[in-house]
This record gives structure tokens, C-alpha cells and sequence, in this order.
């Protein structure tokens, strides 16, 4: 009797090792700003009859916590434009050697691409959360209460297959005048 009490108590306290190991390395990847997440991107530009533009091919997102980087690639792996954000400035470089600079990276992808994408709020996004000054409308959430659709800053976002990390999938569309942009986030890390 006293050996089964004995067992019990060393697999008891080998689960809870186990679950606090766990978080353990959850809130270490998460807090110490170490977050990752690689994938495919898609973005549309059309008009109301026919598509414009259109860009595929993969991407990397790396947040060390003091700035940020992103890395999209075209389909046969080459690095077409890399961008890094820090608190005070943000850098865009393309794969023929053309620079941008500005202090704010929502800005500089206006200069880049002729339209805002919320940048500093789709490096919160991707953790499945806001930026504190973010005010959400229509704001949607799935069964685990996790954001799945809202509108912010003219752009329509869906948020689905989250993981501990975040959203797996990201969609953002804006539609103004008589044309629309969506741009598809797709992780596979």
C-alpha cells in the first residue's frame, strides 16, 4: 500500500514537471522574444473587372522583441524584398538593390506599394492578439474566444487555425473605389 502511494506520488509529480516544463518553454519562446513563423504569402490587387497585380511565394517573420524582420521570397526562392523594423526606423531593401527608409514601417509600405498594410499591428496579429491602442470594429471570436474577424484601419481580417502561437491563417482584404487588395498569410511552422 505504501509502494502504490509512493508511485502515485512520483507520477504525480512527473505530470506536473511535465506540464510546468511545458509552459515553461511556451513563455520562453513567447517572452523572450523569440517568435517565428514562416509560410506562404498571396496578394491580389484588382480592379472591379480583372486582376491587376498578383505576387506568391513564401515568407519569413522573425520578432526578436526590440525589432522585427521580414523576408518575402518568389516562388522559386528567391528573396525579392527584405524588410527590417526596429523602434525608430524601418528599412526595406529588394532584391535588385532598390532602398527604402522611414521611421515607421505602415509608412514605408505605403511608399512601396501605394496603399498602407497595418505592418506594426499585423506583427501583434500574427500572436493572435491587438496592439493596446487598436480598436477592433465588429470584432468576432471563435469558440476559444480567440479573435477570428474584425475590421481595423479600412481592412477587413480574418484570423483562423490558431495554434499556441497564433493564427495559422490570416487573411486581410481592403476594397476602396473600384478596387481591392487581399493579402493571404498561410504559416507552415
Amino acid at each position: 500500500m505504501l509502494s502504490r502511494l509512493f508511485y502515485a506520488s512520483n507520477f504525480v509529480f512527473l505530470i506536473a514537471l511535465c506540464l510546468l516544463s511545458n509552459s515553461c518553454i511556451h513563455k520562453n519562446l513567447i517572452n523572450d522574444r523569440i517568435f517565428e513563423r514562416t509560410g506562404s504569402f498571396y496578394i491580389v490587387e484588382k480592379d472591379d473587372s480583372r486582376i491587376l497585380r498578383a505576387f506568391q511565394g513564401t515568407f519569413f517573420w522573425n520578432d526578436y522583441g526590440e525589432y522585427y524582420e521580414l523576408g518575402l521570397s518568389n516562388f522559386f526562392g528567391k528573396r525579392e524584398v527584405y524588410l527590417k523594423v526596429s523602434p525608430d526606423n524601418a528599412l526595406l531593401r529588394t532584391a535588385d538593390g532598390f532602398y527604402l527608409q522611414s521611421l515607421d514601417a505602415d509608412d514605408l509600405a505605403s511608399q512601396f506599394l501605394g496603399y498602407k498594410i497595418p505592418m506594426n499591428s499585423l506583427r501583434i496579429w500574427l500572436k493572435g492578439s491587438f496592439i493596446c491602442n487598436d480598436i477592433p470594429e465588429k470584432l468576432l471570436t471563435d469558440k476559444f474566444n480567440k479573435p477570428s474577424s474584425f475590421i481595423l484601419s479600412d481592412w477587413d481580417v480574418k484570423l483562423s487555425s490558431y495554434d499556441i502561437f497564433g493564427p495559422r491563417k490570416i487573411i486581410m482584404q481592403k476594397t476602396q473605389e473600384n478596387n481591392s487588395i487581399t493579402i493571404k498569410l498561410i504559416v507552415k511552422n
